[in-house]
């Protein structure tokens, strides 16, 4: 059995408010390449299909049509798409029979029987077979489901284990944190989802098709029969590795996997200039030798004695209107600034007790690294004083 292991699409994500939609288009048309060239008899999909649960119609556009063009590279391929954390399953949900027509499986939600417990399989297990009608291989397909039900990956496999006479593969498709993997550059994006140890899956699967974590990655210990694909666009600034897809291969059961990785090509570079951070007029006077053809996205790094010039933005902004960068964000650093002293750690208490004057002084320091000017004091303690006067 052959098929294409992905996951974390994240359509729809705002870019500090820039549209994605090209990378999108950029990886659907590489991916329909891919499996056009490489004839696989599956492409999974193990959840974040949206970057949000309540996507546009834009994004749930190039949802469409973005499936669809991959199936045209392949008619023969199964599609199994199953939900993730960020997405909405009851939306996923809604056109499962209409998209049953085009080939494509989608499963937002699993079924139980009346007691609650017991899964009901026949809709999280799906057989793939070649175009005659032969049987390759088992697809369990479990979407992002809460902890307290991790237990039904275990009556899954069981029960796929148990009427594989042929010793065929059997591969599991979850959406979850494994304890241990690693989550280089990943940010707040991935929300917070108790972890599991890969342990609790047994030996009866030959892949783990993972989604959650953006980093590619096999999970240790398990022979690589358990990986992460990534996220095949970068979704931010610290995601500084190669964005992929991956092509596995399974002969049999208890066999070893073979994994290729293929990686997608970005038309857009994630550039934070630079690495170091410099003085503002410094940055200034670099950033206007940059190659005007670099497209993309652009966060410069800062270094601050005081606070940033006024007009930082709108000199920026007039540099990059000959260039194809867009500027989404300006780090400051403060030099020699101490960490452990730093003044917003204080507790909810200490938070109640102070007036706003107080905190918005021990903020401004935390943010610049100095003493709030006495001219911002006294214009923000006579705002807060016409408030006052109005309640």
């Amino acid at each position: 059995m052959k098929f294409i292991h992905t996951s974390d699409w994240h359509l729809g994500q705002s870019f500090y408010n820039f549209n994605k939609e090209k990378e999108h288009r950029a990886f659907f048309n590489q991916l329909e390449e891919i499996v056009s060239q490489e004839r696989p008899d599956a492409l999974l999909v193990s959840g974040d299909i949206f970057h949000i649960a309540v996507p546009s119609s834009q994004a749930q556009r190039l949802f469409v049509e973005g499936v669809l063009q991959i199936q045209r590279g392949c008619p023969s391929m199964k599609i199994i798409i199953t939900a993730g954390n960020h997405d909405s399953f009851s939306l996923l949900e809604s056109h499962r029979d209409l998209w049953k027509t085009a080939n494509v499986t989608i499963v937002g939600y699993p079924e139980y029987a009346h007691d609650g417990d017991e899964v009901l399989a026949k809709k999280l297990i799906t057989e793939i077979t070649d175009e005659i009608g032969n049987l390759k291989g088992y697809i369990i397909t479990v979407p992002y489901i809460r902890p307290s039900r991790y237990y039904i990956f275990s009556q899954l496999i069981k029960k796929v284990s148990e009427s594989n006479h042929n010793n065929l593969p059997i591969v599991v498709m979850a959406h979850l944190n494994i304890n241990g993997s690693t989550k280089f550059g990943q940010d707040n994006l991935i929300g917070g989802i108790d972890g599991i140890d890969y342990t609790e899956f047994g030996d009866e699967y030959d892949y783990l098709a993972l989604g959650h974590i953006h980093t590619p990655q096999f999970i240790k210990g398990t022979n690589n029969k358990a990986r992460y694909s990534g996220t095949p666009i970068q979704t931010s600034f610290d995601e500084q590795f190669p964005h992929s897809v991956s092509l596995v291969e399974l002969e049999k059961h208890h066999e070893p996997p073979c994994v290729t990785e293929i990686e997608i090509k970005n038309p857009n570079k994630y550039i934070t200039f630079p690495k170091e951070p410099k003085t503002f007029d410094e940055i200034e006077k670099n950033l206007k030798y940059f190659d005007e053809e670099t497209e993309g996205f652009l966060r410069l790094n800062v270094l601050v004695e005081n606070s940033l010039p006024i007009d930082a933005e709108t000199r920026i902004y007039e540099i990059l209107k000959e260039k194809r960068l867009k500027l989404c964000q300006i780090l400051t650093h403060i030099p020699n600034m101490d960490k452990e002293n730093d003044s917003m750690n204080f507790d909810v208490q200490k938070f109640k007790e102070s007036n706003p004057l107080e905190i918005a002084k021990l903020f401004y320091k935390n943010k610049y690294g100095s003493e709030m000017p006495i001219e911002l004091q006294k214009l923000f303690d006579d705002v807060q004083h016409e408030i006052n006067e109005e309640a």
